[in-house]
C-alpha cells in the first residue's frame, strides 16, 4: 500500500514506512498548522446527566429474540435422563471408577483412606452465595517434588535432602499416620529440603506450589501460626516468602493431627526455593508436600503422595458411565448441568463431561469444559463457548437447549454463547456413542481440579429463555441459595451517549479552511495536553465553518476554567495506492490487477493437471486445502476443505473431480472448488493417522540442518500418504505408514481391497492403463497380482511419480539434490532437472527445495510443487522456466531495509519457520524473491517457530547489516553474504549449552546473549542474566510486567531497542560484528503499565525527540462487541498515546470502532510505527489509521 509515504504492510499485524514530508492543504509545510482561540470556561456546577437512545438498537435486537421465543415456554417436564453425583450408591449400572495412585486422600468426614480401593469421592460444597450441592470431586495428576517426604528413611538418607537451620533440634519418633515415623521437631528454626528449581508460567495467577505438612503438637491442641507454619524462601535464611494470606490450616481428625499449607510463587522459570517447615516450640511433622499447582480458583491438594529417594507422583482419577447412559432427544431437547467453575485466569482447558459420538465419517462429542475463564458447553448436535466469563468458585448451571437447527447456551439462567438471540446451527443427528461417558476426564493443564459435578439431566423438550430463568431460580432455591439476590436479566438495551453538558457552558468559534478536504480538529490546555478530539478527518468544504465545543475532554468531564488552544489539521492529499503483496497477504488490501497469482497462504504438496492444462496445488495453510490456476499461472479458484485440521499431502485429477488424499480421502468439483458428498451425506473415507515426524537421532540434534530436520524429518519421515491415482471407478492411494496401497470406489469411497507394497509414496496410471508406483527406492509396476520391478534404484530418495504425454515416467527425488528425474517406459534415464547446492541463500530456479510433487501437461510442460520455499515451477518442454509462483504459508511480519526500502524481509515463522528477502519496485508493484532462509526447528538461537507478529526491523549499523524481529523475543540476526547468523537476543525463550554442554534454560525472564565467540551458539558465559533488582536501578520500575506485557519492540536507526517502556542503547559492535547489549543500561523512557491490569501494550514507537507512542487495547469475552474477525471483537476498548520523554501523557487519541471501518476507530491495533512527523497504526482487521504527531486524525486506508 502507499499512502504518500510508501508503505508496505505484512500479511499479519505489522507494517514499516519510508520517511517523506507530510502534506496539509495541499502544499508542503514544516509547521504544525495550528489556529489558537481563547476558550475561557466559568462556573463549577455538574453537568445534567442527559442520555440519548437510538431506537433501531432495541428493535433489532427484540427481532432477534424472537426467533427463541418460539420455543416452548411450558413447565419443564421430568427428565428422562437425571444424573446426581452424591455418592456411589447414587451412581448409575455400569459405572467405573479408576485412581492408579500411590497417594492417600482424606475422606469426606476428615480421615485418612489409601486410594487403591475403586472409591471416588463426594463432597458438599457452599459458595459464597450459599448453594449447597453434593458433587463427584475428580483430582489431576501430580508430582510431590520432595525427596523422603514422610521421614520413613535412615537419619543417614534424609541428612542427603533436608538439613535444619538454627537453634532446631530433630529426632526420629515413632507413629504417624501415612507410615511408622515421624519427626519431631523442637526449639526455633527450619527444617528445610534441599533447593528445588521450581518451574513456573509466564502470567502471575498460573505460578504456583502447594506446600502441605501434617503436623500435631504433645498436647494435642490446634497449631497455632506462631508455633509452626508451612515455610519457603528463595534463599535459605532469609525471611518467610509465604504470606499470611495464602496460609491455611484444617483438621485431619485421625486423633490431633492437623494439615498446614499455604502457597509458593516464584516469579521466573526455574527459580531455586528452599521449602519446609519454620517451628517456635516443639512439634511433631508427619509428612511434608510440593505439588505444583495454581492458587487462583483451585482447591488445596486434598491427598498426599509418599516419596522415598526423588519425587513421585499419582496419576489422574477417571470416572466413566456406560455410553448409553445419555439417552438423546432426537428433535429438540435441553441438557442440564449443575458444576462447580474454576478460576477466571484459568487458560487451559479442563473437562468435565466428554463423550465421543460417530455419525458416518464424521466424530463428534458431548463436551464440557473449562476453557480460560469461560466455559465449552458441546452437544454431539453442536455448540458454543462462552463469550462472557463464568463466576470463579461458584455452583454453576450450564444448559444446552435446541429446536428446528438451532441452538441456545445458558449459563445460570442467562444466554451465554456467541450465536446471538438467533442462536447457532446445530446439527440434525447425534450419531451413536463411540466411548463410555467420562467425568472429569484429562485433567492435565496446569494441575487444575476439574472441579464438583453434581448433576446431569436431559429433557425431550427446548427451552426458552423464560423457562431456563425459571428452572434457573427454583434449582438455586432448593439448594439453599438466595434466590433474592438473583436479578433476572432485562431485554437488551439500547447504547447510550455520553453526559451530555450543559449548553451554556459550550463555546464556539469560526475558522476558515482554505481548501475542500478532510479536516480534524482536537483542543489543547495550556501544559500542551490534548483534552478533547472534535473532528476526526470530518469532510468540510473550504470557506468558513463553526467549531463547537461543549468543554468536556474526552471522558466526557468538564475541564478546569482557562485557556485552551484549538489544533486543526487538513489532508487534501493523502491518498492509497496498491504497490504489491510480496509473498502473501492474509488480508490482502485487494487483487493486484493483471499481477501474476501467488501461492497465498499454501505450504505446497501435492500438484496435478488436467487435460484442458489447469492446475490444481495441493496444500495447507489459513484453512486453504486446494488452489487451481490456469496454465498462464492466474489463480481461478480456491477451495476451503470442511475440516482444516486434516492435512491433505496427494492428489490426482481425473476427468471434473479432483482427489485429495491425507489422513482422509475426498473429493473436490474441478470446475467450482466444492467438495462432492455422497447421497447419505458423507465426503470422506478414514485413512489412518500420519506418522510422528522423525527426529534425528544424535547428540545434537537441535543443530539439524534444513535437509536433516525438514526433508528428512516433516516431509520423508512424517507423511503418510504420497501418492494418488485413479483408473475407471478405482482410486488408489499409497499409505506409506502402512506398507499399502488402499483401493477404494470413486463414487462411494468404500474400500475395495488393500494392495500389500513395502513403503509406497508416488502412484501413477500410464497410458496402457498399468498401475505405477513408487517402493522405498524402486519403481515398481501391477502386473496380475504381484508388483514387478519396473526400474530399480530410480533415485536416492523417490517420492512423486508422474506419466508424461509420451510415456516418460518422472520421478522427483528428494535426495541430495533434490531434482526430478525423466525416464524413458523402458526405465533408461533421459535427463534430470535440479543442481546441488546449499538451499539456504540466494533463490535459484534451478535449484529444487523439497520437490513434494511433479505433474505433466498434454503439452510436455511440467510442473513441480516446493514444499521448503512455498514454490510452483513451471517447466517447458525442454525443461526451461517458463514462470514460478511464489508464496508464504504465513508471513506475519515484514521490513524494508532503513537505507534502501526496496529490499524486504518478510518472517514466516508459523508455518515451516524461514525468511523470505525481495526486491520491490515501489512505482511499479514488481516484487521478486531473492533470497530465503530456514530458520525452524528447535536450534537455542536460530529458531523462529511461532507466532512472529510484533515489530521487525533491517538496519545498517557500522557496515553491516542487521535485523531485528520480536515476538516475546528480539532475535538479532547479521546478514553475511548468503548467510543468515544470529548474533543476539534480548527477553525469553532462550536456551543456552551450559558447562557441561547441555541446554539448559535461563533463570530469569528476559536474559540477555551475545555472540562474543562468533560460533551463532549461546553458551552460559555468553549469557548475562541480570538480578531482577539491578535492572534499570535507581529508576521508576522495575522489569516485570512492564516489559513482559509489551508485544512489540521498536528498533531505530542507531540500534536502540525499544521495548515496553524501557530503552536499551547499543553498547558497541564488536570486530566479529556483533552487536552488544545488556541490562545494566536499560533506562525508563516512558510510563508506569502496572495500572494497566487486562489492557495490552499491543505495539511501541518513538520519535527523535524521545516521544513514545504505545497503542494498547482491553479484552473482555464478556462484553463481545461487533465489528470485523474473531480477535478484534473480543476488544472493547483501544487508543493510541504518546508521551513525552519525562514519561507525562502528552495526548491519547482513537477508539474502539463499532463496525465497518471509520475514522480514528481501531477495530484491534496491532502495530505503530512513527516516520516523518506521522504516526501510522496498523489494524488486525486489515487497515491503517494515520495521526500527526500531534493527535490530529489525517487518514484511514484499506
Amino acid at each position: 500500500m502507499l499512502v504518500h509515504v510508501r508503505l508496505v504492510r505484512s500479511s499479519y499485524s505489522s507494517f514499516v514506512v519510508q520517511r517523506n514530508r507530510r502534506i496539509i492543504a495541499g502544499r508542503e509545510d514544516n509547521t504544525a498548522g495550528y489556529r489558537q482561540v481563547g476558550l475561557t470556561s466559568v462556573g463549577s456546577r455538574s453537568p445534567e446527566d442527559i442520555r440519548q437512545c437510538t431506537t433501531c438498537s432495541v428493535e433489532g435486537w427484540l427481532r432477534g429474540w424472537g426467533v427463541l421465543v418460539g420455543v416452548q415456554a411450558a413447565e419443564p417436564a421430568k427428565p428422562q435422563v437425571d444424573l446426581r453425583f452424591e455418592s456411589s450408591r447414587m451412581l448409575p449400572p455400569g459405572s467405573v471408577f479408576r485412581r492408579p495412585s500411590l497417594a492417600t486422600m482424606i475422606g469426606p468426614h476428615g480421615r485418612i483412606h489409601g486410594v487403591d480401593a475403586n472409591t471416588p469421592r463426594f463432597q458438599r460444597k457452599a459458595d459464597a452465595g450459599g448453594m449447597s450441592l453434593g458433587g463427584y470431586l475428580s483430582e489431576s495428576g501430580a508430582t510431590n517434588l520432595l525427596s523422603h517426604s514422610s521421614f520413613e528413611a535412615s537419619g543417614k538418607a534424609l541428612a542427603s535432602s533436608w538439613s535444619s537451620l538454627g537453634k532446631l533440634k530433630v529426632t526420629s519418633r515413632a507413629g504417624g499416620i501415612h507410615g511408622k515415623a515421624c519427626l519431631e521437631l523442637s526449639g526455633e528454626g527450619q527444617w528445610l529440603h534441599s533447593p528445588i528449581k521450581l518451574p513456573s508460567y509466564s502470567a502471575p495467577d498460573f505460578r504456583g506450589h502447594f506446600l502441605t505438612l501434617y503436623v500435631r503438637l504433645p498436647d494435642g491442641k490446634p497449631p497455632g501460626d506462631g508455633t509452626v507454619r508451612v515455610f519457603a524462601a528463595r534463599k535459605r535464611g532469609e525471611k518467610n516468602e509465604i504470606p499470611l494470606r495464602v496460609r491455611f490450616q484444617d483438621p485431619v481428625r485421625v486423633g490431633p493431627w492437623w494439615r498446614i499449607g499455604g502457597h509458593v510463587t516464584p516469579q521466573f522459570e526455574n527459580q531455586e526455593w528452599s521449602c519446609g517447615v519454620q517451628v517456635n516450640g516443639t512439634v511433631l511433622v508427619d509428612a511434608i508436600q510440593l505439588e505444583r499447582r495454581p492458587l487462583n480458583g483451585c482447591e488445596a491438594p486434598s491427598s498426599y503422595i509418599p516419596t522415598t529417594i526423588g519425587p513421585a507422583g499419582r496419576a489422574s482419577e477417571l470416572l466413566t458411565l456406560a455410553p448409553e447412559t445419555l439417552k438423546w432427544p432426537k428433535k429438540e431437547g435441553t441438557l442440564v448441568v449443575w458444576l462447580r467453575t474454576g478460576s477466571p485466569v484459568h487458560n487451559g482447558s479442563t473437562i468435565v463431561l466428554r463423550q465421543d459420538y460417530k455419525l458416518g465419517d464424521q466424530s463428534q462429542s458431548l463436551t464440557i469444559m473449562h476453557n480460560g475463564g469461560g466455559l465449552d458447553v458441546f452437544g454431539p448436535i453442536g455448540g458454543n463457548r462462552t463469550p462472557r466469563l463464568v463466576r470463579p468458585d461458584h455452583w454453576t448451571q450450564a444448559v444446552l437447549t435446541w429446536k428446528d437447527g438451532r441452538g441456545w447456551t445458558f449459563i445460570d439462567g442467562v444466554q451465554n454463547d456467541r450465536g446471538g438471540p438467533g442462536g447457532y446451527q446445530v446439527r440434525p443427528d447425534f450419531g451413536a456413542p463411540a466411548n463410555r461417558l467420562a467425568v472429569g476426564a484429562q485433567l492435565l493443564n496446569y494441575a487444575h481440579l476439574a472441579g464438583y459435578v453434581a448433576r446431569v439431566q436431559l429433557f425431550d423438550a427446548a427451552w426458552d429463555h423464560d423457562t431456563v430463568w425459571d428452572r434457573y431460580e427454583t434449582d438455586v432455591a432448593a439448594a439453599g441459595g438466595d434466590v433474592m439476590a438473583l436479578v433476572k436479566p432485562a431485554r437488551p438495551k439500547p447504547p447510550t451517549s455520553r453526559p451530555m453538558i450543559p449548553r451554556k457552558f459550550w463555546v464556539k468559534t469560526v475558522v476558515d479552511l482554505s481548501t475542500t478536504a478532510p479536516t480534524s480538529a482536537v483542543v489543547y490546555d495550556s501544559t500542551g495536553r490534548l483534552v478533547r478530539t472534535l473532528w476526526e478527518a470530518k469532510p468540510m468544504k473550504a470557506g468558513k465553518a463553526e467549531i463547537t465545543w461543549d468543554t468536556g475532554n474526552d471522558a466526557g468531564k468538564r475541564v478546569s476554567p482557562g485557556r485552551y488552544q484549538l489544533r486543526m489539521l487538513q489532508a487534501p492529499g493523502v491518498n492509497a495506492r496498491y504497490v504489491a503483496t510480496p509473498g502473501n497477504g492474509r488480508v490482502p488490501q485487494r487483487p493486484a490487477p493483471h499481477e501474476v497469482a501467488g501461492v497465498h497462504g499454501l505450504t505446497p504438496r501435492g500438484v496435478s493437471v488436467d487435460r484442458r492444462g489447469d492446475v490444481y496445488l495441493l496444500g495447507r495453510g489459513h484453512g486453504v486445502g486446494v488452489q487451481k490456476y490456469s496454465a498462464t499461472g492466474q489463480l481461478l479458484w480456491t477451495h476451503i476443505p470442511l475440516d482444516s485440521s486434516d492435512a491433505p499431502t496427494a492428489c490426482a485429477i481425473d476427468g471434473e473431480t479432483l482427489f485429495v488424499a491425507g489422513q482422509h480421502l475426498y473429493r473436490i468439483d474441478a470446475r467450482t472448488g466444492q467438495t462432492i458428498r455422497r447421497p447419505d451425506g458423507g465426503w470422506r473415507a478414514f485413512l489412518g493417522e500420519n506418522p510422528s515426524a522423525v527426529v534425528p537421532d544424535r547428540p545434537r540434534a537441535e543443530l539439524a540442518g534444513v535437509r536433516e530436520a525438514m526433508i528428512d524429518g516433516t516431509v520423508l519421515g512424517g507423511t503418510m500418504t504420497r501418492g494418488v491415482a485413479v483408473r475407471g471407478d478405482e482410486v488408489f492411494v499409497s499409505c506409506w505408514a502402512q506398507d499399502q496401497v488402499r483401493v477404494l470406489h470413486r463414487v462411494s469411497l468404500e474400500q475395495l481391497s488393500t494392495l500389500p507394497l513395502p513403503r509406497p509414496a508416488g502412484l501413477a496410471v500410464d497410458g496402457s492403463g498399468r498401475l505405477l508406483a513408487i517402493s522405498g527406492r524402486d519403481l515398481v509396476v501391477r502386473v496380475g497380482m504381484a508388483w514387478r520391478v519396473l526400474i530399480p534404484r530410480v533415485a536416492r530418495r523417490p517420492f512423486a511419480l508422474a506419466v508424461a504425454a509420451d510415456g516418460h515416467l518422472l520421478v522427483s527425488d528428494m535426495g541430495e539434490p533434490c531434482r526430478v528425474l525423466e525416464y524413458t517406459p523402458a526405465g533408461r534415464l533421459v535427463r534430470s532437472y535440479g543442481q546441488p547446492g546449499e538451499l539456504p541463500g540466494k533463490i535459484r530456479t534451478d535449484r529444487l527445495y523439497a520437490p513434494t510433487g511433479v505433474a505433466a501437461a498434454t503439452d510436455g510442460s511440467v510442473y513441480v510443487s516446493e514444499f521448503l520455499l512455498n514454490r510452483l515451477l513451471k517447466l517447458d518442454r525442454s525443461h526451461a522456466v517458463a514462470w514460478a509462483l511464489y508464496g508464504g504459508a504465513y508471513i506475519e511480519n515484514a521490513s524494508l531495509l532503513s537505507d534502501d526500502p526496496t529490499v524486504v524481509h518478510a518472517m514466516d515463522g508459523y508455518g515451516i519457520g524461514a525468511l523470505y528477502e525481495y526486491k520491490l519496485d515501489l512505482d511499479t508493484g514488481r516484487w521478486s524473491p531473492r533470497k530465503w532462509w530456514w530458520l525452524g526447528h528447535s536450534h537455542p538461537t536460530r529458531e523462529v517457530r511461532g507466532f512472529m507478529i510484533h515489530g521487525q526491523q533491517t538496519h545498517t549499523l557500522g557496515g553491516h547489516r542487521y535485523l531485528f524481529s520480536c515476538h516475546k523475543t528480539i532475535r538479532i540476526y547479521r546478514f553475511d553474504g548468503d548467510r543468515l547468523v544470529p548474533v543476539a537476543r534480548v527477553g525469553s525463550r532462550l536456551r543456552f549449552y551450559d558447562g557441561k554442554g547441555k541446554l539448559a534454560r535461563s533463570k530469569t525472564a528476559f536474559p540477555v546473549w551475545v555472540d562474543r565467540n562468533g560460533d551463532g551458539l549461546a553458551t552460559e558465559e555468553e549469557v548475562e542474566e541480570v538480578p531482577l533488582g539491578e535492572v534499570g536501578k535507581g529508576r521508576r520500575f522495575p522489569i516485570e510486567p512492564h516489559i513482559g506485557f509489551s508485544h512489540d519492540a521498536e528498533v531505530d536507526r542507531r540500534g536502540t531497542v525499544y521495548w515496553g517502556n524501557f530503552a536499551l542503547p547499543l553498547e558497541k559492535i564488536d570486530q566479529r560484528g556483533v552487536p552488544h547489549y545488556t541490562w545494566k543500561t536499560a533506562s525508563v523512557v516512558g510510563p508506569d503499565f502496572k495500572p494497566l491490569a487486562n489492557k495490552m501494550l499491543e505495539g511501541v514507537a518513538a520519535d527523535e525527540q524521545g516521544r513514545r507512542y504505545f497503542d494498547m487495547f482491553y479484552k473482555d469475552d464478556s462484553l463481545r462487541q461487533p465489528g470485523i474477525g474473531h480477535w478484534p471483537r473480543r476488544v472493547i476498548r483501544c487508543d493510541v498515546s504518546c508521551y513525552d520523554k519525562t514519561g507525562r501523557k502528552i495526548w491519547s487519541v482513537g477508539h474502539k470502532a463499532k463496525g465497518l471501518p471509520e475514522p480514528g476507530g481501531i477495530h484491534q491495533p496491532s502495530c505503530i510505527r512513527y516516520e516523518g512527523d506521522w504516526v501510522f497504526v496498523g489494524d488486525e482487521a486489515g487497515m491503517v489509521h494515520i495521526w500527526s504527531r500531534d493527535g490530529l486524525y489525517v487518514a484511514l486506508r484499506c
